[in-house]
């Protein structure tokens, strides 16, 4: 635990909203991917053990990865996942978010953008997202209007519709609105499926372009 918050205080720009005691006694628990990423990092655990890596072992078991150009969305500040990918894979990884610790990451290139706005997915074969939050229907609405595959882990949280005419009452009901978004485009064959390793057990959508 020590070494995750002497990490977070030397990059605390990155990390002011973990600085205060409440948080703090909880970050040993893992609480959230900043922190999970930061355990990872620092080799506290081992990364075949982590959440990022089983699901990668799921990625693979759908996708074909060798030689292909992958885009991780909302990678968080330390792009873990697309790191393992690189590894594991003879492949390009690139890796979005709004912001990085370190300027690239282990072989993966780190590029900072806001998916609140448009990117080209038009480059890559694959979009891979882990618990992406309030950002999950952009990545999807991009991977539709680009004609891209991918696969998304979701995120325990209750997010409203990107259109305010839709009101989604829980965080199943939302989920539920991101997997008919997807079949309502008629682009892909779709699964929805739990795997008992990944925090929260949360389902991952599974999209791939017919």
């Amino acid at each position: 635990m020590k070494e995750v918050i002497d990490f977070m205080l030397k990059h605390k720009d990155f990390y002011l909203e973990y600085l205060n005691e409440r948080i703090i006694k909880k970050i040993q628990y893992g609480y959230t991917c900043d922190v999970d990423q930061i355990y990872c990092h620092l080799n506290l655990i081992n990364n075949e053990d982590s959440a990022y890596y089983n699901f990668y072992q799921i990625i693979k078991k759908f996708f074909k990865l060798n030689k292909k150009r992958i885009l991780e969305c909302a990678s968080g500040k330390i792009p873990i996942l697309g790191s393992i990918i690189k590894e594991y894979e003879d492949c390009r990884v690139d890796c979005l978010n709004n912001e990085f610790i370190f300027d690239s990451y282990k072989g993966t290139n780190c590029i900072k953008c806001n998916l609140k706005n448009e990117f080209d997915f038009s480059y890559y074969d694959l979009i891979v997202a882990f618990r992406p939050c309030e950002i999950t229907e952009n990545i999807v609405d991009n991977c539709i209007k680009y004609n891209k595959s991918f696969i998304l882990y979701f995120c325990p949280c209750e997010i409203q519709p990107n259109n305010k005419d839709v009101n989604c009452n829980s965080a199943k009901e939302w989920r539920e609105y991101i997997v008919n978004k997807c079949k309502m485009s008629n682009l892909y064959d779709i699964s929805v499926i739990e795997d008992d390793k990944m925090q929260d057990r949360m389902p991952i959508l599974i999209a791939k372009i017919k």
